[in-house]
């Protein structure tokens, strides 16, 4: 799986960005309220049509030296945007997107650099996921 936050990969296939997005985990909340209407004692519940999206996800790069590992390492807070436009596109054959609107990078964490390899950990929240 493709990842983007505006014009930035997060994860794009390639070895130095990011073959595939790994340890993905999804969640979607959404927003209901209890409704009950006057003079009835039956409650309803009510739809408010306002989902937030949050994934948790890992990728694993290898840079041409361990010296541009580092460097990525000590760049990439300064790098990432906070906020964009998500994008969520699948590999292979018929590529499959989803867009997440109004989204956030939460954190960022290094899990192991093991020489000219490290592996990152993403996490990221939004709106609805839609069809581009």
């Amino acid at each position: 799986m493709l990842v983007s936050i505006g014009s930035y990969s997060l994860c794009n296939g390639t070895l130095a960005g990011g073959v595939a997005v790994s340890e993905l985990r999804l969640k979607a909340d959404r927003l209901f309220e209890f409704i009950i209407p006057i003079g009835d004692v039956d409650s309803t519940l009510l739809d408010r049509i306002n989902t937030t999206f949050d994934a948790t996800f890992t990728v694993k790069r290898t840079h041409s030296s361990v010296h541009n590992a580092e460097k990525f390492i000590l760049q990439l807070d300064s790098n990432i945007p906070i906020s964009g436009t998500i994008t969520f596109e699948t590999t292979g054959p018929g590529a499959f997107t989803r867009v997440i609107p109004r989204g956030f990078v939460i954190d960022h964490a290094l899990l192991q650099e093991n020489g000219a390899t490290t592996f990152h950990q993403y996490h990221v929240i939004g709106g609805a996921p839609v069809i581009p």
